[in-house]
């Protein structure tokens, strides 16, 4: 299994007005009741940049990576060019 089916295989997708978007849902090792963290990755960079930092980053917090449309993993949006009367 290649890095990027790894990376697929620990995510998810979900569907939204613009697409589909690709999360990473990795809960807290220990319960510290913390609000969850949710990282959403720079230009031009995807949720996998944070895969190095996820194990310090989920010892005591929810971490929820997301992949922005149209990059890495996530759907590409209709980018088609419209007009109405």
């Amino acid at each position: 299994m290649t890095v990027l089916e790894e990376w697929r295989a620990r995510g998810a997708f979900t569907n939204n007005d613009v697409g589909e978007i690709f999360y990473v849902d990795v809960p807290a090792q220990t319960d510290a009741g913390l609000d969850p963290i949710l990282i959403i990755h720079g230009y031009p960079s995807c949720s996998y940049d944070w895969v190095n930092t996820l194990p310090t980053l989920s010892q005591r917090l929810r971490v929820v990576l997301l992949e922005l449309p149209g990059f890495a993993l996530a759907g590409r949006p209709d980018t088609r060019a419209t007009s109405r009367p």
